[in-house]
């Protein structure tokens, strides 16, 4: 997971503070850990130990006696984009990604973030320029917040908590975003966090930040870019030609997240976004003949009418795989509930971050460090029926009156979901205000 830190400041900053900014997110990274300090800017790093674990890996990373960088993710094609560098006369010491980000930094600048495949927040000081290249992954999986304290000071980090580590820190709401999230459940759809002044770099955005000469507005905001926006692709081929670019294109990127030198296991719910992952995995496995069998994960219930151990078993017992389960219980969420939501930081809904939480303990119990889930399967094929309304609307705004009409018939035959029903929660997306 590693965990990020930074402080940059035209002021002194403080003996110690980008130590505890450090430590307040041990959990990260418990394998290694590492400061930088350089004229007005301080850096700081939490490792969790995924590829090449000797001390070459650690962070932050010097690279051509100019660059440093605090990073946490991983770089999936960090082995292709290194042959690249290597044809072009750079040369490496570890066998780590994060040393290929600041070749491919210093090689193509920031367009080399759209070499990446992957997941990513980091910093990277140039000492030559005096500046800071601030990145956030395509869809933000990985976290990166800013505070600006009351003498000026820039900081920055994986998790809100690091900020409470400052004299000036004080933990204010934020209403707008509190409304939004009490009313409509709404997280993550502005810069903003539930925290007054706390912000996120939005995903798929960067900064570019003199260490001199930050522009910091009256409400402690910084101003980003937009490096990547989502966006339709056409497909010309039958519907059975696109189940088979979407198998291959899940399967290639399934194999390019078992790169790593720990052990990889998987999240396994019985659903069809991890069943399949789980199942190529095993392939994928086999295909190599690894004598090691792949272990799974997964929270059950002892209440039958929501198990859904039947599913799990499903792919268990067809495949060859070491699977482990928990039976979260009412007690245990209670006893665990303060961790937890230490550990989130901002307010969440549902019992899903529960089950998530001990399916995680029960993996590093069984020592597996990576883990690939099935988290994002329902956002990319519209699996959750609460993705039908705003995909009507759309359609409704774009005059698609025939094909709007034969979905919702679909989404009645197949979910039991009314017409009017459809209208009306098409309606509360196109009036939020007056439904």
């Amino acid at each position: 997971m590693c965990g990020i830190s930074g402080i940059i400041s035209n002021h002194a900053i403080a003996q110690g503070a980008i130590e505890k900014m450090t430590d307040a997110i041990i959990h990260r990274g418990p394998d290694d850990h590492g400061y930088y300090y350089g004229p007005g800017i301080a850096l700081g790093h939490r490792r969790l130990s995924i590829l090449d674990l000797s001390k070459a890996g650690h962070q932050p990373m010097e690279y051509l006696n100019r660059y440093i960088i605090t990073y946490n993710g991983e770089i999936y094609n960090y082995i292709e984009i290194r042959q690249t560098l290597e044809s072009e006369g750079y040369i490496f010491k570890s066998r780590t990604d994060t040393e290929v980000i600041m070749a491919a930094y210093d090689k193509w600048g920031s367009d080399c973030i759209n070499r990446f495949n992957g997941m990513w927040a980091f910093a990277i000081y140039d000492k030559e320029k005096n500046t800071v290249f601030c990145c956030r992954d395509r869809f933000g999986v990985k976290p990166f917040y800013y505070w600006v304290a009351p003498d000026g000071a820039f900081c920055f980090g994986s998790e809100i908590k690091q900020f409470t580590i400052f004299p000036g820190w004080e933990a204010q709401v934020n209403p707008q975003r509190a409304y939004d999230f009490l009313v409509y459940g709404l997280t993550n759809h502005t810069d903003e966090t539930l925290f007054k002044n706390v912000y996120e770099l939005k995903k798929g955005c960067l900064m570019s930040l003199p260490i001199d000469k930050i522009q910091i507005d009256k409400n402690g905001r910084v101003s980003s870019t937009q490096w990547y926006k989502l966006g339709p692709s056409d497909f010309s081929g039958s519907f059975e030609e696109a189940g088979i670019e979407f198998k291959n294109l899940l399967t290639d990127s399934v194999k390019l997240r078992l790169r790593s030198d720990v052990p990889v296991g998987s999240c396994l719910s019985g659903g069809l976004d991890s069943s399949s992952i789980v199942c190529i995995v095993n392939d994928l496995l086999q295909e190599k003949d690894s004598t090691s069998l792949q272990k799974t994960f997964s929270a059950c219930s002892d209440v039958e009418k929501i198990n859904e151990k039947k599913w799990i078993d499903e792919v268990v017992n067809t495949k060859d795989i070491d699977a482990h389960y928990v039976y979260p219980s009412v007690e245990e969420l209670f006893e665990q509930l303060p961790s937890i939501i230490w550990s989130q930081d901002e307010p969440f809904y549902g019992s899903g971050i529960f089950a998530q939480w001990r399916v995680s303990q029960l993996a590093s119990h069984n020592d597996v460090t990576v883990m690939l889930d099935g988290q994002g399967g329902d956002e990319i094929l519209a699996g959750y029926s609460s993705f039908f309304p705003p995909r009507f609307a759309t359609l409704l705004k774009s005059g698609k009156f025939i094909r709007l009409w034969k979905e919702i018939n679909q989404t009645k035959e197949l979910h039991g979901i009314s017409p009017t029903q459809s209208l009306m929660r098409m309606l509360k997306v196109l009036l939020p205000n007056i439904l």
